[in-house]
């Protein structure tokens, strides 16, 4: 008989929170009432307080003195760092797929997720943004899940709810180009279908490369 799992009051208010984070019930920079959520759960604060902590560590949440938790505040750091990270993360696990002749495998795979972006490329509604970014991701990340190992994937889960925020952060405010979203991963498609493994990683380097100006106005969320 199999053991069951017990669910702790901590990961149930931290995968809710996370949750809202992630579908932006809660936006950018909001502050989280936990005076609110202790109500609405009916829990004391030290739950919510424990899994505010996770989600700080996940760099989901942020901490501000005499202010309490809030949202993340998305700004350059964090752009150009999770751009460098995805950079670092995405051409190391191409070469594993080489080495382990997942090259097949991968190709169907980014068709797939590429092709169901094109089909949300003139949609801009909120509902499609969080769809376009996450199919965007899900083509980036083609190159971890490919291995199907959990533990690799959950060692990176964090990162990856990181990276959806800033993804979906980029499209909404800055007006990122879907067309040329596309056509990046298009290039990156086709250098892994030609077998031109340099050119496969210079095309994710200018994936990851973007520049903006978060100091300079820009389109509200």
């Amino acid at each position: 008989m199999g053991t069951l799992k017990k669910v702790t009051m901590k990961e149930q208010v931290y995968k809710l929170i996370k949750e809202r984070i992630l579908n932006q019930t809660y936006s950018f920079g909001e502050k989280i009432n936990m005076l609110e959520l202790s109500q609405e759960f009916g829990v004391s604060n030290s739950p919510i307080r424990e899994a505010l902590s996770i989600l700080e560590s996940e760099r989901l949440v942020s901490f501000v003195p005499n202010a309490g938790p809030s949202v993340i505040r998305i700004d350059n750091k964090i752009f150009y760092e999770v751009q460098q990270t995805a950079k670092i993360l995405l051409i190391g696990s191409y070469e594993q797929c080489l080495s382990q002749n997942l090259i097949p495998e991968l190709i169907t795979m980014m068709q797939n997720y590429l092709s169901m972006q094109k089909n949300l490329k003139e949609d801009s509604s909120i509902e499609n943004s969080h769809k376009f970014a996450k199919l965007s991701i899900e083509f980036d990340v083609s190159l971890i899940k490919i291995f199907r190992n959990e533990t690799l994937e959950n060692l990176y889960a964090s990162f990856f709810n990181l990276f959806f925020l800033i993804v979906l952060y980029d499209h909404q405010t800055f007006d990122t180009d879907r067309r040329k979203n596309i056509a990046e991963h298009e290039n990156i498609l086709r250098a892994i279908q030609n077998g031109n493994p340099e050119e496969v990683k210079q095309n994710i380097v200018r994936h990851f490369s973007r520049t903006v100006d978060f100091d300079l106005p820009h389109k509200p969320i």
